[in-house]
């Protein structure tokens, strides 16, 4: 992770605000084939690799009939991140030939890493967890020296193909992670395999009841990601994009809290027990992302220097998208908290709510400069925050009633 952060802020200091603004609707339009295609991986994988190593299919054959399976899912995540692609870079007027060299091999990389996510949880599922960290070390790796070569190489030859040589270290970096971790197969090859009907219908049922919330949720963000593109300029986009990559690093407290908290919530005896974890944790949240807004707040320069000196005068952006991080963080602790207890009903409407916010802010007051599009993200965040508060509200009234009772 902190590798890839480095990568996206060279990336950042490097290209101008137009050639960073192209390389984040090539990197968005990845990411959307990446979420969309991921669902029955994230979701179903698990049993119905269980069901299938009952049968005694070995984890080459469960991976290879699964991705068989998956290949509809797969069809629509291709169609949402090329409609994001097509249409955005067709408004903006960047469509030339460097451009679509770009976009094909940006991707292909995406292809690729659904690939590798589909191995990597098997490997993942049938007890090797830590085989595929040491090959996402070494592709990132191979991927920065590719990066650092185009930036510092091939740009001041040819400026207009960096983008090219970007989504061909992408494209790199991903073949060489998927050869590797499919090199791991090699000891559990069984004999050639076709999924049957029972397989069939085993995977439509884990996957049937996921299909609306989970194409809710993505179409909402699908929404919220695109939005910018087809309304702000390019200088907008750029700087917009740079602090979202800023925000990034936000993640990192994501997987502290996902690796240690959650797992606490879900062994949680009571209620009660529950209730105290929640606002002890909150309170830690509260604290550090407090920390980290009073740091954007008295000292913006050392965060903008990340950025690079392009991106100097986005201070009040700065402080509104750190406010913005700072309560998706919140909000994301009450949301995961209650699924890990098992609390999994009421949270179809939130991701309605806070898109439609967001489009709100977009249509009526609008999105003409990087401050309005970082207000628009913190007041979406901030209706995000007050639904999960109602939810989590309403459920402890349900549980005091009934014990009451």
């Amino acid at each position: 992770m902190v590798l890839s952060a480095a990568i996206g802020f060279l990336i950042v200091r490097s290209l101008s605000k137009e050639d960073y603004a192209q390389f984040n609707l090539l990197t968005v339009s990845a990411a959307t084939f990446g979420t969309w295609s991921s669902i029955g991986i994230v979701s179903i994988f698990i049993p119905f690799a269980r069901y299938l190593e009952q049968k005694g299919r070995t984890i080459d054959q469960i991976a290879f009939a699964f991705g068989r399976l998956d290949r509809r899912i797969v069809g629509v995540a291709m169609i949402a991140s090329t409609t994001v692609l097509v249409v955005s870079s067709i408004r903006q007027g960047w469509l030339s030939v460097s451009f679509c060299v770009a976009a094909t091999f940006f991707l292909l990389s995406a292809g690729l890493q659904y690939r590798f996510r589909l191995t990597e949880v098997a490997l993942r599922t049938f007890g090797k967890p830590v085989v595929s960290f040491a090959i996402s070390l070494k592709s990132e790796f191979v991927r920065c020296c590719l990066v650092l070569f185009a930036i510092g190489c091939a740009m001041p030859i040819a400026s207009n193909w960096v983008t090219p040589l970007l989504g061909i270290s992408a494209f790199a970096a991903s073949s060489l992670a998927l050869w590797e971790i499919r090199q791991r197969f090699a000891s559990s090859v069984g004999a050639p395999y076709s999924e049957t009907a029972s397989d069939k219908e085993t995977y439509n049922r884990l996957l049937s009841p996921l299909l609306f919330p989970s194409y809710f949720y993505h179409v909402s963000q699908f929404f919220r990601s695109s939005i910018v593109f087809l309304i702000c300029g390019t200088s907008v986009i750029a700087e917009a994009a740079a602090l979202g990559r800023l925000m990034m690093l936000f993640s990192m407290m994501d997987r502290v809290v996902e690796a240690v908290v959650l797992p606490r919530f879900g062994k949680s005896d009571s209620h009660a027990d529950f209730l105290d974890l929640l606002v002890k944790s909150s309170c830690a949240v509260l604290c550090v992302t407090s920390c980290i807004f009073l740091s954007a707040m008295f000292f913006p320069g050392i965060w903008l220097w990340i950025l690079g000196d392009k991106y100097s005068t986005v201070t009040s952006p700065l402080l509104w998208a750190t406010a913005a991080a700072c309560v998706e963080r919140l909000s994301g602790l009450f949301l995961f908290s209650q699924l890990a207890y098992g609390q999994t009903r009421n949270q179809w409407w939130v991701p309605l709510i806070s898109t439609g916010a967001y489009l709100a802010w977009a249509f009526f007051i609008g999105l003409d400069s990087t401050e309005s599009v970082t207000k628009a993200l913190f007041f979406s965040a901030a209706v995000n925050l007050v639904a999960q508060f109602l939810i989590l509200t309403a459920r402890i009234w349900s549980w005091k009633k009934a014990a009451a009772n």
